[in-house]
């Protein structure tokens, strides 16, 4: 959506800090590298990295960059003492008595505890039976059993499934059903619960640095220097405690002028009013605009506003001039549209606070 640089990728990536994460020295590091300068790459030697407690990232640890080739995060326990037993098994104490395992590994490789048939040769689970019970019509939810079913090996006894529910001979329990037949309100109560509005409420704050931190985002790389994406350079007045930004950054020989373009796409939408805002600020010698497009794409269906040499502007056409806003200054779009109205407003607010409305 912009030209030479909207603040709004890192353009270069550099690290204030390498930190060597060792096994069994896990707690440590990452201690070390929440305090240290970011952002911060941690080196994870090869090997058996023990874990013997839950690791719970958070804010605090972004900016950071993990880089390890043969390295392994276990969190199991080691469980020695092995003697053999009869029948050619081998048991061991378990180091915690009410601990539950559901994976047991040997020599690096993942065991199971018994096949079928190991199981039952130790005279487990001798009674049951695993076959299909050759139900009449499984397609049709006819769960009848056909004769010959292995269920009757079992002790299983067919009943007369026309018995459940509604009882064919009882008067009272038809009388009951007919009463549950009129519902007055069916056609407000069937309604499906409204779709939860899509929200993108993105400061940028604990996004990573040179990502793109916005939910359903993108935007079509060519790989010529040019860049959208978080950064710690500057960030919006209008935001009190903000520190980031998301930055456009423009190149020369872009197949489009209007190049790069960020596009955010909300998951699943019909027929709706959006809500938007978003703090701006471009650089002299950018220019950049904003547009809402329906499902088809058509470019100029919706509302659009550009900032180019000063002059804030709505409308493809550029005629509705809105204000005069010198580069290098920050301000705040507001904008509500609904689809199909054409119709949509809009409100301003300059880096000094002052607003401005627009219908």
């Amino acid at each position: 959506m912009l030209r030479p640089v909207l603040v709004l990728a890192l353009t270069s990536a550099s690290f204030a800090a390498d930190i060597v994460l060792k096994p069994g020295n896990l707690p440590a590091v990452l201690a070390q590298a929440r305090k240290a300068p970011k952002p911060v790459r941690i080196f994870v030697e090869d090997g058996v990295h023990p874990l013997t407690a839950t690791i719970t990232l958070g804010k605090d640890d972004s900016q950071v960059t993990w880089i390890g080739k043969n390295a392994v995060f276990m969190a199991g326990k080691a469980i020695t003492g092995w003697q053999k037993a009869e029948n050619g098994l081998w048991k061991a104490p378990l180091p915690d008595q009410a601990m539950r395992f559901e994976q047991l590994w040997i020599n690096g490789r993942r065991k199971t505890h018994f096949t079928w048939d190991e199981w039952r040769k130790l005279g487990r689970d001798t009674g049951n039976l695993f076959a299909g019970p050759l139900f009449e019509k499984l397609a049709q939810r006819d769960f009848r059993l056909k004769p010959g079913s292995p269920a009757a090996k079992i002790g299983f006894k067919p009943w007369d499934l026309t018995l459940a529910g509604v009882r064919k001979n009882d008067a009272k329990w038809h009388a009951l059903a007919a009463q549950g037949h009129n519902y007055p309100t069916w056609e407000a109560d069937a309604q499906p619960c409204p779709a939860p509005p899509y929200l993108i409420d993105q400061d940028f704050e604990h996004a990573g640095l040179g990502t793109l931190g916005i939910r359903g985002a993108k935007y079509s790389r060519e790989n010529k220097g040019e860049s959208i994406g978080v950064t710690d350079e500057t960030s919006s007045p209008l935001s009190p405690g903000s520190k980031r930004c998301l930055k456009v950054q423009d190149a020369p020989g872009l197949q489009h002028s209007y190049d790069p373009v960020l596009d955010i796409y909300p998951s699943t939408w019909d027929t709706s009013t959006f809500h938007i805002a978003f703090d701006v600020m471009a650089k002299p010698g950018a220019d950049w605009f904003f547009e809402m497009r329906g499902k088809n794409g058509d470019f100029g269906h919706g509302p659009y506003l550009r900032w180019q040499n000063g002059q804030f502007v709505a409308g493809v056409d550029g005629k509705t001039v809105l204000a005069t806003i010198p580069a290098s200054e920050w301000f705040r779009v507001s904008l509500t549209a609904t689809t199909g109205s054409g119709k949509w407003a809009f409100e301003l607010t300059r880096q000094d606070g002052t607003k401005k409305a627009f219908l």
